[in-house]
């Protein structure tokens, strides 16, 4: 787990102005996202009989033959080494534990991972030797001593089941972005991310035609029951996807939030491979929903799952997906810039979407509230209070876990009427 340093906090930040967006024209492509099919998605992953999809075990065997045979009904062309699959050679879980064929509990021993990865390639004839990447991981903590099962289906089953419906609309529909897309289900998220790691290090288009990733991981939960948002980290390093990103906002209806990612230092994730695995470095962003309330615990199961807030995340990322891959321009990165200016005024507009929550208790609005300070603080470029490490790392585990912990709601309906 990363610890990353809140350097040079009040420094501003500039901005880049937003690149204008034409109507939505895959309006009728994205209405097809349908919450039944990632629930049988999600229902099969996060099974009890997949023990938690751990490397080197005959459930994760069968998790990855599911979602080959799934890239293959869909459509996809094979991007693996062996059709669909990307096998690398993994490093056990130190600490976890699996079940393994006769049922007993062992201490992980997975020496092979295997991703699964496949292509849509794009439709303009000279765009499409370029590649937009987007991943999920189907990789889970395996179980517990004990043998209760991590099922993992908001980490990140339900990630991956979107990723599957991303790709079924647009290749049904025959929707392809001008650039050719990588579909990529990671195994070994849980574990460094090995897998996403592995095909960085040898990927199966060219390395230097790969223009921009994106990572899932995790959604399908909302932040509080009446408070449904997506939290997007990573922009910041490039000046062509925020102001990309940023002009989309309103597309479906999407609330919002974008964070620098040098605040979360909670979280790691396939995202962050992105910016370690190039010379010169790629950009890339992370996509949340951050409903966190049973996040890497054993009551992470399909049940919890809300299929409302998976099918708007799907259908907006599917947006995405055309856009970034139509984009005529060039996707550059920088070095992320000092949080600054803009870390206060984004997590000022998360604060803000809390605070019209009718669940939170006084006491909570009151924590609330002093927590907006805090990053009104920094959003004031002419501010000269002292905002320290502690109190900006109070209030991001404040927003993603305490909140949701005590507001999880109730057990959402099982998938909307579509």
């Amino acid at each position: 787990m990363k610890r990353l340093l809140f350097a040079a906090l009040l420094i501003g930040c500039p901005t880049e102005e937003p690149t204008p967006v034409p109507g939505d024209e895959l309006a009728e492509v994205v209405d097809q996202i349908s919450a039944v099919t990632m629930k049988d998605d999600v229902d099969f992953l996060a099974d009890d009989d997949r023990a938690g999809r751990i490397a080197g075990t005959p459930s994760m065997d069968e998790a990855r033959d599911y979602l080959v045979g799934r890239m293959g009904e869909i459509g996809l062309q094979p991007l693996g080494t062996e059709g669909f699959v990307y096998p690398y050679t993994a490093t056990p879980r130190a600490g976890r534990y699996q079940l393994n064929a006769d049922g007993g509990v062992t201490e992980n021993d997975g020496l092979v991972g295997h991703d699964v990865v496949g292509l849509l390639p794009g439709s303009d004839p000279v765009l499409a030797a370029e590649y937009v990447v987007i991943s999920a991981h189907y990789d889970g903590l395996g179980v517990e001593p004990d043998g209760r099962v991590f099922n993992g289906a908001y980490d990140d089953a339900a990630g991956t089941a979107a990723l599957l419906e991303i790709a079924r609309v647009l290749v049904e529909n025959d929707a392809a972005p001008a650039r050719s897309t990588v579909f990529v289900l990671t195994d070994g998220e849980e574990a460094s991310h090995q897998g996403m790691a592995a095909w960085l290090e040898a990927p199966t288009v060219p390395a230097e035609d790969i223009v921009v990733g994106l990572s899932m991981d995790p959604l399908g939960r909302p932040m509080l029951p009446d408070v449904w948002t997506t939290v997007i980290l990573g922009t910041e390093r490039s000046p062509e996807l925020d102001a990309l990103w940023r002009a989309t906002g309103d597309v479906h209806e999407m609330e919002l939030v974008f964070i620098h990612r040098d605040i979360i230092p909670l979280f790691s994730s396939d995202h962050d491979e992105f910016y370690e695995s190039f010379s010169p470095e790629r950009p890339s962003a992370w996509v949340v929903n951050p409903g966190m309330a049973w996040y890497h615990t054993v009551d992470d199961d399909a049940e919890t799952i809300d299929y409302r807030v998976l099918r708007k995340a799907a259908r907006y990322m599917t947006h995405m997906v055309h856009r970034l891959g139509n984009y005529e321009g060039t996707f550059t990165y920088r070095d992320a810039p000092a949080p600054g200016t803009q870390l206060g005024e984004d997590v000022v507009a998360l604060m803000d979407l809390v605070l019209t929550s009718e669940v939170l208790t006084g006491e909570e609005r009151s924590a609330a509230l002093t927590h907006r300070d805090t990053f009104q603080a920094i959003a004031d470029a002419d501010s000269t209070s002292v905002v320290t490490d502690a109190q900006i790392f109070d209030a991001i585990t404040f927003l993603l876990f305490d909140l949701n912990q005590a507001h999880p709601g109730p057990v959402p309906p099982p998938f909307p009427e579509e």
